[in-house]
């Protein structure tokens, strides 16, 4: 034990002494019939009494400080860390049985309503579109729905995206989605629509044409979305054609 802790360790005994003290004065200045012999007792009593507890705790925390400053802090950080991540899995698995089942029925309407140009294999309800459970990355939660496979698409799966997602942002704009959201406001990126559909691929496996929905109602899921139209802007002009009238 170094000077320091010598130093602290005897104001702290003495400051427990002078408070035993005073407790005995107190008590014998409220109670007549005490003698000085009564009072003396009762102040080596409450001496030992205070002077045990502070030697007690004062051992358990030269002790729990020993050990912390001797753990490897990483591990403790990664502990705190798992925790706060199984915490957030539990919040984010409940908002989901709210959150899946209105998507659904939302992204089925989408699509009935724009079949026609779609022409994809929807049924009559949403149960033909399966709730096929939720991917998490980059901080954001994605909603997986699935449909039976076509048997031969007339778009490629990207272009077929971007028609789904500005037919999305029409049914948004013109009735909204049920029992959600459908903008949310961003202080530093502005106002979204709440549903973007920001992949759709092929299991030609399980003969599945997959869906997957981001619901922004978060600062990371806007921050997502922000990024995605960055990368649309840059792309786009990239993937224009050009004709051989066009090269000098």
């Amino acid at each position: 034990m170094n000077q320091n802790y010598k130093q602290t360790a005897i104001l702290y005994l003495s400051c427990t002494l002078l408070g035993a003290v005073l407790v005995a004065l107190v008590v014998l200045r409220d109670s007549r019939s005490l003698t000085w012999h009564s009072a003396l007792t009762l102040c080596v009593l409450g001496c030992l009494v205070y002077l045990a507890s502070a030697l007690i705790i004062f051992g358990i925390s030269y002790y729990t400080i020993n050990v912390l400053t001797k753990m490897d802090k990483s591990l403790f950080e990664e502990h705190c860390r798992l925790i706060a991540l199984k915490l957030s899995a539990c919040r984010r698995n409940r908002n989901s049985q709210i959150i899946a089942p209105r998507l659904r029925y939302f992204v089925f309407t989408v699509i009935k309503k724009n079949n026609e140009f779609l022409c994809l294999p929807i049924g009559d309800d949403e149960l033909s579109l399966a709730i096929d459970g939720t991917v998490f990355r980059q901080n954001c939660c994605f909603y997986r729905f699935s449909l039976i496979l076509p048997d031969d698409l007339e778009q490629d799966t990207e272009t077929l995206r971007q028609l789904i997602q500005s037919y999305v942002e029409q049914e948004l704009q013109s009735y909204g989605i049920y029992g959600l959201r459908s903008t949310y406001g961003d202080v530093k990126f502005g106002n979204w629509y709440t549903v973007y559909t920001d992949k759709i691929e092929t299991d030609e496996k399980r003969h599945r044409l997959i869906f997957e929905v981001l619901y922004i109602n978060n600062s990371h899921a806007v921050f997502y979305r922000k990024m995605a139209a960055d990368r649309e802007t840059i792309v786009q002009p990239q993937k224009q054609d050009v004709y051989d009238d066009e090269i000098r």
